[in-house]
């Protein structure tokens, strides 16, 4: 929709507003702002992401993502003696006059936007990603001040609880049989034992460890958690 409003004649922020109160009237997600008291015009309006609603304004939308530069700007940068600006904005050669922008519809900010973000996508498919997790501490930018509340919000609805409640579930701690032999042999009065699967288990039986948290599997020992703590 901003991309449209920048094309079409006569675009505004309060047209562009419109459209989109019009269109996610019924998103539970969308929601119009409630006018002020001291304004006619309604110029905001909110989001509900995943952490909390989010109030947005819509003033200078449709103008900053046309980010259009004036050509009398273009020709004073091309007669800079700095270098830089040289290669950044050349001169037309011979005379010729400077060509015209490419299509408003493929130079707005948006539309640059999303084909960065397409080749972002494109490059991370290419890769084995591993994301971080950002937590925002407060709402007040303070350093050194956590609220707890608004931490766990966050981490509940970024589904990290749900997947520390899996993990725990499952066989987090996974050793090698020659590596969780090699740790933990001394604990069994001096022990000799083959790197493999019967070894490993012998080891497990002699620790005493619940079969139904530390599994025997081809290569490595499989543990719940706490049964590494527990031994160490």
């Amino acid at each position: 929709m901003l991309q449209e409003e920048c094309v079409v004649p006569n675009g505004s922020d309060q047209s562009l507003l419109e459209k989109l109160l019009t269109t996610h009237s019924s998103n539970p997600v969308f929601a119009r702002s409630k006018q002020s008291a001291r304004n006619t015009t309604i110029a905001h309006f909110s989001v509900v992401h995943y952490a909390g609603k989010v109030q947005y304004n819509i003033d200078g939308w449709v103008e900053k993502n046309k980010d259009a530069v004036e050509r009398s700007g273009l020709d004073v940068l091309s007669e800079s003696k700095k270098p830089i600006l040289q290669a950044l904005f050349p001169k037309p050669k011979n005379g010729a006059v400077r060509p015209r922008k490419p299509s408003l519809c493929a130079s707005t900010v948006s539309h640059m936007y999303k084909e960065q973000l397409l080749n972002l996508l494109e490059t991370l498919n290419t890769t084995r990603a591993q994301f971080i997790r950002c937590i925002s501490p407060n709402d007040h930018r303070q350093p050194g001040f956590i609220d707890s509340h608004l931490v766990l919000h966050q981490l509940r609805c970024n589904g990290v609880l749900e997947g520390v409640r899996i993990c725990r579930q499952g066989y987090p701690n996974r050793l090698p049989f020659d590596e969780f032999i090699n740790r933990y042999k001394l604990l069994s009065s001096g022990g000799q034992f083959e790197a493999d699967s019967e070894g490993a288990s012998q080891l497990c039986r002699i620790l005493k460890l619940d079969p139904a948290r530390a599994q025997i599997g081809t290569t490595k020992v499989f543990c719940k958690v706490g049964v590494i703590s527990q031994v160490s």
